[in-house]
């Protein structure tokens, strides 16, 4: 019967790629969590200015 495993040069490899493509995701990630908080912040500091004033006073 035949072996069908594969070798260690192209494991690495195929770690090696998987690697890369997660630490890519994990930067868009950790980006796009910043933006979102970055956004949800400041519209928290905008959120009075979006109403009209009040009238009854």
């Amino acid at each position: 019967m035949q072996s069908r495993n594969l070798s260690m040069t192209a494991t690495t490899s195929y770690y090696s790629i998987a690697g890369i493509i997660g630490f890519f995701g994990g930067i868009s990630f950790a980006a796009g969590l910043l933006i979102l908080v970055y956004n949800t912040v400041n519209s928290f500091k905008s959120f009075p200015d979006s109403f009209p004033p009040n009238e009854f006073k």
